[in-house]
């Protein structure tokens, strides 16, 4: 493992100790937390669902500037535009969202136009199972 694997690899642990905070008694009913990939900042929401006796979890993202407003014309996706729309688990909702957030801030290119903003072209087409 090279020293950017290292770091990516913390980095995602230290990340995932905060979701995995959803799973206890007393919990909130959501925690956000900041995702940088491609030289990118996303704030990614995972969201306890309120569906009947066991929890299930949804995500949002936004890209966000420095500052963590809102990038205007930035990314923006919710579980609910993917396959399957709620998870059994917290940590499976972070996971679907980060693919989310590679296939939608991947870079435009010939066979891949409109890759950037809110409209329904630039959304990803995310599978997460």
């Amino acid at each position: 493992m090279d020293c950017s694997d290292r770091i990516a690899f913390l980095t995602h642990e230290r990340t995932l100790e905060r979701v995995r905070t959803l799973r206890g008694a007393g919990a909130g009913p959501a925690i956000t937390v900041r995702v940088h990939s491609m030289m990118r900042r996303f704030d990614v929401t995972i969201r306890q669902q309120p569906a009947g006796e066991t929890p299930s979890y949804g995500w949002e993202l936004s890209e966000v500037d420095s500052d963590g407003a809102v990038r205007p014309g930035g990314i923006r996706v919710e579980s609910a535009s993917t396959q399957p729309a709620l998870f059994d688990d917290p940590e499976e909702a972070y996971w679907c969202a980060s693919e989310a957030i590679a296939e939608a801030a991947t870079p435009a290119s010939p066979a891949r136009p409109g890759r950037r903003g809110d409209d329904a072209a630039s959304r990803p087409r995310v599978s997460c199972r």
